[in-house]
């Protein structure tokens, strides 16, 4: 008797976990959708704001250029060296700030790694 009360229980153990886990396997893919819908939406929201600013800045680029060609100088070579100096700078700046902000150095810092080394 008591080897039919371990298959009894054996087979009433299966039952319950395949109940169990086909429970929790419909409840993972629900929070999968989920995610995945609010990763597609994200990104969504990312590409336009990305191609927003990007028009802005095409705008402002525009607006710099028909200035600076609008000036009242004769000499065409000045508003080049103009125009040579405002873009050198526009490269420039973001250049150093992200080589800044990707160090290695700044991470590190800012991770608070170097007070736990300090205080180890």
């Amino acid at each position: 008797m008591n080897w039919m009360r371990k298959i009894f229980s054996f087979f009433l153990s299966q039952m319950a976990y395949k109940y169990a886990f086909g429970h929790v396997k419909k409840k993972a893919i629900l929070i999968y959708l989920k995610m995945l819908q609010a990763t597609r939406r994200s990104i969504i929201i990312a590409l336009l704001a990305f191609f927003t600013l990007q028009l802005m800045v095409f705008g402002f680029l525009g607006m710099v250029i028909t200035g600076v060609w609008l000036l009242p100088l004769a000499d065409v070579n000045a508003k080049l060296y103009i125009l040579l100096g405002f873009f050198g700078v526009l490269f420039l700046v973001p250049l150093i700030g992200l080589s800044i902000f990707l160090s290695e150095r700044f991470w590190f810092r800012l991770s608070g790694a170097e007070q736990m080394l300090k205080d180890s």
